[in-house]
């Protein structure tokens, strides 16, 4: 059996340098030459292709992206027209839900206007909820100079959220989840919330794995948080566990811990990994979150929840 490392890495160097496609069957998401590198697995919902096999089965599309949108926009564009701009930079037509959720972000962000009329003098801008509830098909889409050289009236756009909202699923799906939006916000990640929880006759394995990537993760900054409760056989009541402080306590203290957590017919609550990347933050090209993502990938709790915070 050959060491995994080297077939990664085997995998990494055919797709940058010999046109080969890295398939995740569970994100359906499509990894190539032009694409972020991929964290390889090597399991069965991973799946190798050929650039011309890949092209044949329509997978190297990918959902449009606010930068895809903001790159395709002309000072003054349509619905349609955005759509079939973004299907050929994407290489697949992206739903009208996805183009309108990311006009939607464009104006929370302040870089785009869109009507459903004619923009002229006079003419207010649509809102978020606007947005996301009209048809694609009647928007005019400008960019925020354009609109203010017309006269469009925008209305007022909340400061963008500098909150990364909960992805909760199989540690692969909620971690793409998560780098996904964390590239939309175009910020660096300041904080990052990894949460996997117990539950009665469910056990305490993603427990023990989060614990386990304690000691893999990078030398920045990180708390736990502890909220259990567990009962013990023959006993009545539950024993309740609120623990919160630095990574390196924790680890010290956990040993003690096992024992009676295992010694419990029953455990319910939630084990929380803080990592603080200080002020200036990391973005997913960086090695430090490269490195977190690859460690939980490759434990793979059951499921996880991922929450961020950007600069």
């Amino acid at each position: 059996m050959l060491d995994t490392t080297l077939l990664t890495d085997a995998i990494k160097k055919g797709i940058a340098n010999d046109g080969w496609v890295y398939y995740d069957t569970l994100t359906e998401k499509a990894y190539s030459a032009t694409s972020a590198t991929p964290a390889i697995q090597l399991a069965d919902t991973a799946e190798l292709y050929t650039a011309e096999e890949a092209a044949a089965k329509g997978i190297l599309g990918r959902a449009p992206s606010l930068g895809d949108v903001l790159a395709s926009v002309t000072p003054a564009s349509t619905g349609p027209a955005l759509r079939a701009a973004l299907e050929a930079r994407c290489q697949k037509e992206p739903t009208k839900t996805q183009v309108a959720d990311q006009l939607a972000e464009a104006f929370r962000q302040g870089r785009l206007v869109v009507t459903d009329v004619t923009p002229t003098a006079g003419v207010k801008a649509l809102g978020v909820k606007e947005i996301r509830e009209r048809s694609l098909d009647g928007f005019h889409i400008l960019t925020k100079a354009e609109a203010d050289k017309l006269g469009v009236e925008s209305a007022i756009a909340k400061p963008a959220s500098k909150r990364i909202d909960a992805k909760t699923g199989q540690a692969g799906v909620a971690l793409s989840n998560f780098r996904d939006e964390l590239m939309d916000k175009g910020k660096p990640l300041v904080e990052m919330r990894l949460t996997v929880r117990a539950e009665p006759g469910s056990g305490l394995q993603d427990f023990d794995l989060l614990g386990m990537a304690l000691a893999q993760m990078p030398k920045q900054p990180a708390r736990v948080t502890v909220d259990l409760a567990a009962s013990l056989p023959g006993l009545e009541g539950a024993i309740e566990i609120r623990l919160e402080g630095d990574k390196a306590k924790y680890q010290q203290a956990s040993p003690k811990l096992s024992p009676l957590l295992k010694a419990a017919d029953e455990v319910e609550g939630t084990l929380t990994v803080t990592l603080d990347f200080g002020e200036n933050g990391v973005t997913p090209a960086d090695e430090v979150f490269g490195t977190v993502d690859t460690v939980i990938r490759g434990l793979g709790p059951s499921e996880l929840t991922v929450e961020g915070t950007v600069a």
